[in-house]
């Protein structure tokens, strides 16, 4: 398989997707897997189009095919192969909300790549200083950095699972408050020790990147890794996820102690500023990618470029949500929703209007569209936010009918979403005497909307 920044390549970046997150697709037969053929397009062709449950099936059979063994020839080779296969699998397991079970496979990548046999041959072959040595490298290290963002996305994305797995109105225990404060530290822990190996793993990359060839040099995906682009996107997407775990902890103490363990991780700091300075770095990796401009890239490249655009702009408009700053939010989720929609259209993807990444942005927009609601209605103008609800309906309505499972943790914030509607709709009709009649017909048209068959992803 030639080289792959599979993170940034697939889909949204893992940091920017929904709950990444049981169990592992079941292997083909041994006898049937050996004389199959790994289909590696086919496997990507199944990510680009949404397809995670047929992406965790195929990704499985190939790591079956590949799976390496101390005595073969291609021990190498065959080890690369199946950490290829097992990231993929993960991947695919984050976008199905199996957070366990892609815990468990990319900590199998990882271990496949540190292996002692694997790191004995590997230094026996780097002796022979060539560039097809030089090469193999360099993919290894690129798959080393991706892999480091990948595991540290999981962690984030069991924040995300907490954060929408609690109401902000509803009471919760001491102890539950407690729990869920031990839980972060474990996870801020885990980030810790994720993010030193992120660091030496691009260091080393940064080290052998000049001697790659000039389809490594060319890709933003590649350039992205050699910088500070997915530290600073995770130490900022964290940060968020941190405050909003704050607000939705009842009790004080823990709190406080929430709190109290994000605040001594100075790697974490300000979300704005981090956000800020992963655009900078993003900005500086698409230039080196493509120094005569972005108007003369290659549609792969314009690819990268805009997958890596939408996990940031997602993430900023979720610290502005949660700011309240709702124009930039909203202009935010727009534009990933727009940006998702040129990246199927540049692969060919058919609907891309229906690929079930757009879940997240569209459930995004929808909540930031209601608290602008509320705003209007404070302000006076019930007819004006009567039609805000119903458009955040639509929105909600859209997202509910895309192929994104049904299980996923973060399914809980779009149902919590929906029932707000009609608590919405109901203060509109509470305020203005004879408004009852206006919201009859809104709340018919909103359940019209709900009713609303959308087209489906496509297989």
């Amino acid at each position: 398989m030639s080289r792959f920044p599979f993170l940034r390549r697939c889909g949204m970046a893992l940091v920017a997707s929904g709950p990444l997150l049981a169990g592992i697709a079941v292997a083909a037969e041994p006898g049937a897997a050996v004389a199959k053929k790994p289909d590696w397009v086919g496997l990507d062709r199944l990510l680009w189009t949404g397809d995670y449950a047929g992406a965790a099936t195929a990704a499985d059979e190939i790591a079956t095919v590949v799976e390496p063994h101390r005595r073969d020839p291609d021990f190498l080779a065959r080890s690369k192969g199946f950490a290829r296969a097992l990231m993929r699998r993960g991947y695919a397991e984050c976008r199905l909300g199996r957070l366990d079970a892609a815990a468990k496979t990319f900590d199998l990548a990882f271990r496949t790549l540190k292996d002692p046999e694997f790191r004995r041959v590997l230094a026996m072959q780097s002796r022979a200083a060539n560039a097809k040595v030089t090469s193999e490298l360099v993919d290894l290290d690129i798959m080393l950095v991706e892999l480091a963002d990948l595991r540290m996305g999981v962690i984030l994305e069991r924040l995300r699972a907490a954060t929408a797995g609690r109401d902000a109105d509803a009471g919760y225990t001491t102890d539950q408050d407690a729990s869920l404060a031990a839980q972060v530290a474990g996870w801020l822990d885990d980030l810790d020790t994720l993010r030193k190996n992120a660091l030496q793993a691009r260091a080393s990359l940064t080290e052998r990147f000049g001697a790659a060839g000039p389809a490594v040099l060319s890709s933003p995906s590649n350039r992205s890794l050699t910088g500070p682009f997915g530290l600073e996107l995770i130490a900022g997407a964290t940060a968020v996820e941190c405050r909003r775990l704050e607000s939705r902890v009842q009790t004080t103490g823990t709190s406080q102690s929430v709190v109290a363990e994000a605040a001594h991780r100075d790697w974490l700091g300000e979300p704005r500023d981090r956000f800020a300075a992963a655009a900078r770095a993003l900005d500086e990796a698409i230039a080196a990618a493509a120094p005569q401009g972005e108007a003369v890239m290659k549609p792969e490249q314009r690819i990268e470029a805009l997958l890596m655009r939408t996990g940031l702009f997602m993430y900023e408009g979720e610290e502005f949500l949660e700011a309240g700053d709702l124009d930039p939010s909203l202009e935010r989720f727009t534009t990933v929703v727009d940006l998702l929609q040129q990246i199927a259209t540049l692969r060919k993807i058919p609907r891309p209007e229906s690929h079930p990444d757009l879940f997240l942005p569209l459930v995004g927009q929808a909540e930031a569209t209601l608290d602008k609601a509320r705003i209007l209605l404070e302000d006076g103008d019930p007819a004006g936010a009567r039609d805000s609800i119903l458009r955040a309906s639509k929105m909600l309505a859209r997202a509910d009918a895309l192929t994104f499972p049904t299980d996923h943790p973060l399914r809980a914030k779009l149902a919590r979403l929906q029932a707000r509607t009609d608590e919405d709709l109901a203060g509109v009709a509470s305020t203005i005497p004879g408004i009852d009649a206006a919201d009859t017909a809104a709340r018919r048209l909103r359940r019209a909307i709900d009713r609303t068959a959308f087209p489906a992803t496509p297989p």
